[in-house]
């Protein structure tokens, strides 16, 4: 449970984690060169990060950001951290995209971590680019 007193609240930007993506891509993360150029390996005694939707529950006032307090957003890659609760500065939060609440409407929210997201976009045009598919496959 994050108080008034908790260390996050010493950050801009303060967000509770809803759902944590789990995806093939981290499984390189855990060697010391991951081989590819867009992610880095994961940090000895860090905890571990990827894409993530959570709930803002804190903003600091002097934050010039449209964030505010029960906001879901998103984190596309690997920049969340698998904590209860996440502070980011004014710059990291730049990244978070607010989730429109239409969007619940629509289709579940945590569509946006996988066949919505990036690793379903990446699989889409993934096959369309390098499988080239005809409408008789």
């Amino acid at each position: 449970e994050m108080t008034k007193d908790s260390k996050l609240t010493k950050n801009d930007v303060v967000a509770r984690t809803l759902f944590l993506s789990v995806d093939p891509y981290m499984r390189c993360r855990f060697n010391e060169d991951t081989g590819v150029e867009y992610t880095k390996p994961f940090a000895l005694g860090r905890p571990i990060t990827s894409a993530a939707i959570g709930e803002i529950v804190h903003v600091s006032n002097n934050v010039k950001s449209d964030l505010k307090k029960g906001d879901l957003v998103l984190e596309w890659f690997d920049a969340w951290e698998w904590r209860n609760y996440v502070g980011f500065n004014e710059e990291e939060a730049k990244s978070l995209k607010v989730i429109p609440a239409e969007m619940e409407c629509l289709l579940p929210v945590t569509l946006t971590l996988g066949m919505v997201g990036q690793t379903g976009l990446s699989a889409y045009f993934g096959i369309l680019g390098e499988a080239s598919p005809q409408s008789s496959d």
